[in-house]
């Protein structure tokens, strides 16, 4: 009787966790709903050990979305108010390509944007042309899908082109090589930041 009665006297004591109330501002393209899982402040309690402001600040700038972070926690009566403050950067970035050799030349553009639709996904597809054949490739990288732990990445491939063989600089021998790959790799983040691949 007395342990239960002990137990119970904890369980009655122990402190609720104050609820969490988060206002975004200044986002012009990256969604709330991304903003809030980069900062892990999904839930609707303030975690146990409290927040840092400083650390929710270090963690949005860690994705490389935003330029500048500003973050203010207000504590008031049963409620814990967080104000992030954020202002988003240009992220599709195109590059353009041109090589040459003594066998070929060729140039082409790659473009990449890395916060698609404002969800901090990664979409890239670049086109290269050359004089012996030409090249598509395209890459799709989703560090949260569905807004869980499980990662996706997506590759094709495609290239046509023809091989010469040459003997004193001189072409004697050219075939056609054709070649298309696609394939998807999934992984789960066990622990929030580590992933494993299958």
């Amino acid at each position: 009787m007395v342990i239960l009665l002990l137990i119970g006297s904890l369980s009655y004591g122990a402190a609720e966790s104050k609820r969490l109330e988060v206002e975004i501002s200044g986002n012009t393209r990256t969604k709330d709903n991304t903003i809030l899982r980069l900062a892990h402040l999904q839930d609707d309690r303030v975690p146990e050990n409290g927040l840092d402001p400083e650390y929710i600040k270090q963690e949005l700038l860690n994705s490389h979305l935003f330029s500048s972070v500003e973050v203010k926690v207000v504590e008031a009566e049963g409620v814990t108010k967080v104000h992030i403050t954020v202002k988003d950067k240009w992220t599709i970035i195109p590059a353009p390509i041109f090589y040459t050799s003594a066998q070929k030349t060729g140039g082409g553009l790659l473009v990449m944007d890395s916060n698609l639709f404002g969800r901090n996904k990664l979409l890239m597809f670049g086109a290269a042309f050359s004089t012996i054949g030409n090249r598509y490739e395209g890459v799709y990288l989703d560090d949260a899908l569905f807004e869980s732990r499980w990662i996706l990445v997506a590759r094709s491939l495609y290239y046509k082109k023809t091989i010469y063989q040459y003997v004193d600089e001189k072409k004697i021998y050219a075939y056609n090589d054709e070649y298309t790959q696609f394939f998807i790799l999934l992984g789960y983040k066990i622990t929030g930041v580590c992933p494993v691949f299958s």
